[in-house]
């Protein structure tokens, strides 16, 4: 007994042990109201609001829903917004005056926002110099003296920001990585010196082998990268093929479902087929899609029976080689249309060894086969359960009439609403 006790001591002990917390000592602001967020891709969560108690001083803990959180804290004050890096840390932050920015901010325990205010003050010096360099060269003859002083003068400093590129990437710090999509956002590529093809080129490269999408999640910067990137990659075969990389990198599965569900609706809003069959493709065979929902489960579905993929066996067919399906419904006045050319053209289809299935979304039974009858095939299929049938989900069928047209081997060669559409007749 007194073993199991410690045991479960233990375990309570090291839960609350690891609850990360922060405690905020800001008298400046008492009596202020406060809000605090966190970032996951597109959404913002708030996750604690109230007001400054007289001594100026409060705590935020992370709820147990959030405890593994990693990234960038919002907290808003009447005067603004600012941003501190949670990881694993219980910290302290105090504020030098009534001027909230990162400047005034002093951190307890913290290595992370040491190192990330570090570097955004690094990198802020490194930036300014070399504008200025650049500046003051388009007032000088390339052929001077005052010219050539200052090209030697921008080969030190890149070489200075090279070594910071080089802390960064050696560094396993949020912050790093953070940083990193930080200068990326910024314009600034692996070197100073580059030319606008380069820097393209640059900007390209770290897409597709450094950008890190669970730090981009917490981050803040999710939409306007991911939008950054559209103008990247003009070939959108070649965006899904980036986005695929991503997706592999990618380490939470919370976020893998994310950035997934995000790629398909950016591809369906503006129609990319090519990066969205890339995309799609890939998650279907790659195992880490568990629960689909919305957009993301349709494009999945409709992956399943695109053209070039076996065709998914009908319930009470056998045979799907060389076959027209016709999902329809009785009483709908397009399905009508079409199965009344079906029937018009079925002479010819016949002729050409093509099997006609029509399959019914009826649930009246009377309906179904007052109109069945009047069919030339024999394969008239109605289980009576609506879009819900087995035939239907497995095909993703989510409007009638829909049309597939299955060859020899049994393979899909295109989905149609229209009989005219297929190629089957003239």
């Amino acid at each position: 007994m007194k073993q199991l006790f410690l045991i479960f001591f233990f375990t309570a002990f090291c839960k609350v042990t690891l609850a990360q917390t922060v405690e905020f000592h800001f008298p400046h602001f008492a009596g202020k109201e406060y809000l605090i967020y966190l970032n996951k891709g597109t959404q913002n969560d708030t996750v604690q609001k109230g007001t400054i108690a007289a001594d100026g001083h409060f705590t935020f803990t992370l709820p147990e829903k959030d405890r593994d959180y990693v990234g960038m804290i919002n907290w808003t004050l009447p005067q603004g917004k600012q941003n501190f890096i949670l990881n694993n840390e219980n910290i302290s932050i105090k504020a030098a005056n009534d001027s909230p920015n990162d400047n005034n901010f002093i951190f307890e325990n913290s290595k992370e926002n040491d190192f990330w205010l570090k570097q955004i003050n690094d990198f802020k010096e490194i930036f300014q110099q070399s504008d200025a360099i650049y500046r003051v060269q388009g007032t000088f003859d390339k052929n001077g003296a005052f010219y050539q002083a200052s090209k030697t003068e921008l080969t030190l400093l890149n070489d200075k920001y090279k070594e910071k590129r080089d802390e960064l990437i050696n560094s396993d710090l949020y912050a790093a990585r953070y940083m990193e999509i930080f200068n990326f956002l910024n314009g600034f590529a692996s070197d100073l010196t580059l030319s606008e093809q380069e820097k393209w080129n640059s900007a390209v490269q770290f897409i597709n082998d450094r950008l890190d999408m669970d730090v981009l999640y917490t981050s803040g910067f999710w939409n306007h990268l991911i939008s950054l990137t559209f103008d990247l990659f003009p070939d959108k075969m070649l965006f899904g093929q980036a986005m695929i990389k991503n997706l592999q990198r990618t380490r939470s599965p919370k976020i893998f479902d994310a950035l997934a569900n995000d790629l398909v609706t950016i591809c369906e809003q503006f129609a990319w087929p090519d990066a969205e069959d890339t995309i799609i493709s890939y998650l279907n065979t790659s195992g880490r899609v568990k629960n689909a929902t919305g957009a993301l489960w349709v494009a999945l579905e409709m992956d399943k029976v695109k053209p070039g993929t076996k065709a998914v066996p009908i319930q009470g067919i056998k045979n799907l080689s060389n076959a027209l399906l016709i999902f329809y419904e009785s009483d709908c006045s397009n399905c009508q249309t079409q199965l009344a050319e079906l029937i018009k053209h079925y002479p010819t289809l016949k002729k050409k060894n093509i099997r006609v299935i029509s399959i019914a979304s009826d649930e009246n039974k009377p309906v179904f086969e007052h109109w069945a009858a009047t069919f030339p095939w024999k394969d008239k299929l109605c289980d009576y359960k609506g879009f819900t049938g087995e035939n239907f989900i497995n095909y993703h069928i989510i409007g009638t009439p829909t049309i597939f047209v299955i060859d020899k081997k049994g393979y899909i060669t295109g989905r149609y609403v229209k009989l005219l559409e297929t190629g089957l007749i003239d």
